[in-house]
């Protein structure tokens, strides 16, 4: 006689009476009617084409398996809806209506955000709320950075990885010069190194992936600081990388076939290597973290 034992799995983590199931539906209905502008605005923002924030499409789905990979923690909080919450989401959309009026994409933004918590506190409660604030927080990187932010970041990315690409095609026994600090020029084919290309996208999806490793690992704080301190350096040599393969396969392209082909497979190549990169940089921290005592 053999036994059985039943493998308990929760569906979800956080279970709802069928009364916080009813205010869910109605505080989803009330995100998507009040947020409606937001929520179009993003979805440019994420498929435009050469867009920054192609990565925010995702973001969502991560928050959402931060918090599935804590759904055993979840299990053992008791849900306890507060009043305080309806202050903030009586401000979130009054927020929402306001950025409406005046076209103000940060109202709109930061009303939701005071909804989302809001809602939290009125449904499930403080300490609920509470180990949902990294989650909620992670959903911050689903929007644009302020322009202040991504001018001073852009112009000195931008310097750095142009550096970074001329270092690795000299080690690859090309010759370069660079007239400028956005131009590396080569025996044929010329880099440009604009804004576009200046590896603020990569930074960007690194940060968004860095963060997202370090809520999901929980390290602790000094192997945290080091993920993070690695960072801006990891996202310069990868996009030095990147701009210098743009380069070598520009240079052989127009040394065998000429230069309408070698323009042709240097942009193909700028247009999808940030994908590859991004892959790398993902290995990368996966190792680091690994070193660090990661071990799930």
């Amino acid at each position: 006689m053999s036994e059985t034992t039943e493998n308990k799995t929760t569906p979800f983590p956080i279970k709802l009476t069928p009364f916080s199931l009813a205010l869910v539906g109605v505080f989803a209905i009330l995100v998507f009617l009040s947020f409606k502008q937001m929520w179009t605005f993003m979805y440019a923002i994420w498929f435009e084409a050469d867009s920054y924030y192609s990565h925010g499409v995702l973001v969502p789905f991560l928050a959402g398996y931060l918090i599935w990979n804590r759904r055993e923690a979840f299990e053992k909080i008791r849900i306890n809806p507060t009043l305080w919450g309806l202050p903030l989401v009586i401000l979130g959309l009054f927020g929402a209506i306001h950025g409406k009026q005046i076209d103000s994409q940060i109202i709109h933004q930061a009303s939701f955000f005071a909804f989302l918590f809001g809602a939290s506190l009125f449904i499930l409660g403080k300490q609920m709320t509470k180990m949902l604030s990294v989650p909620y927080l992670f959903l911050l990187f689903m929007l644009p950075l302020p322009p202040f932010i991504f001018d001073a970041y852009t112009n000195q990315v931008q310097v750095m990885s142009s550096i970074m690409a001329n270092k690795y095609l000299l080690l690859m026994q090309f010759a370069t010069s660079m007239p400028t600090t956005s131009i590396i020029q080569m025996d044929h084919y010329i880099l440009n190194i604009g804004i576009p290309c200046a590896g603020f996208k990569l930074s960007i999806s690194l940060l968004t992936l860095s963060l997202f490793f370090i809520a999901l690992y929980q390290l602790g704080w000094w192997k945290n600081l080091i993920l993070l301190a690695l960072l801006y350096p990891i996202a310069v040599l990868m996009n030095g990388l990147r701009i210098a393969m743009v380069g070598v396969v520009g240079e052989l392209v127009w040394v065998q076939q000429g230069q309408e082909s070698a323009m042709y497979w240097g942009q193909l190549t700028h247009d999808y290597s940030g994908y590859l990169f991004v892959f790398i940089a993902f290995l990368i921290f996966f190792g680091l973290a690994r070193l660090l005592g990661w071990k799930q």
